[in-house]
């Protein structure tokens, strides 16, 4: 009989396990659960500009473009356990067109002059995918937008005007990962490549960002 008793217990004790945890513990941690988030990091862009080689033959002189630093931010609304919107802002200051061993007028010594640096401004609307939800989220993304980009020309090898503000539609495509730190800090870093028209369309660039993002 005491046997029966003890299996009894033990099989009601299971049962109402759950139950007591349930009430008594903490709930699982739900890291893709609908609602808005905020986010900023730093920037890293990486140039894929066209139209360098015919700087190169109108100057007759060597020309390379330097990478841009900046910062980013967000803020979005994760609509399902896979899918996010979000509005993406970022800055980079600048990518400097640099031409070698230039003599200029009244010089003796040829050295590396600065042509032109350009400042951009992005903004695009991003869609998100995520096909992971747990404490490890990658993504992939897709977006479109505008760019304005402001160009400040060196004098001595452009005429002209010195600053020229130039403005365009972007594509944005990419992809991450979001680690969360608890149900409400990630840590994220993204890439992506931006693909530029209209007036800004040779400056087409890849952006590396890191960051920290808030979910409410």
């Amino acid at each position: 009989m005491a046997p029966r008793i003890a299996l009894l217990t033990c099989l009601l004790l299971l049962v109402a396990a759950p139950d007591a945890r349930a009430q008594g513990g903490r709930a699982a941690p739900d890291y893709a659960r609908s609602g808005w988030y905020t986010g900023a990091g730093f920037s890293v862009g990486f140039e894929a500009f066209s139209g360098i080689k015919e700087i190169e033959q109108a100057l007759g002189y060597n020309v390379t473009v330097g990478n841009a630093f900046g910062i980013n931010a967000r803020a979005g609304y994760r609509i399902l356990p896979w899918l996010a919107v979000e509005g993406q802002f970022e800055w980079l200051s600048s990518f400097g067109y640099t031409v070698e061993n230039v003599l200029l007028p009244g010089e003796t010594d040829p050295r590396d002059v600065t042509l032109q640096q350009v400042e951009d401004y992005t903004l695009t609307v991003n869609a998100k995918a995520y096909p992971l939800t747990g404490r490890v989220q990658p993504f992939g993304l897709i977006g479109l937008g505008g760019m304005l980009a402001k160009n400040t020309r060196n004098p001595q090898l452009i005429s002209g005007k010195k600053t020229v503000d130039l403005g365009g539609f972007v594509a944005r495509f990419g992809g991450g990962v979001d680690y969360y730190l608890d149900e409400s800090w990630i840590l994220t870093a993204d890439i992506s490549y931006l693909v530029t028209t209209g007036n800004v369309e040779d400056t087409n660039r890849t952006s590396l960002g890191i960051g920290f993002q808030y979910r409410f």
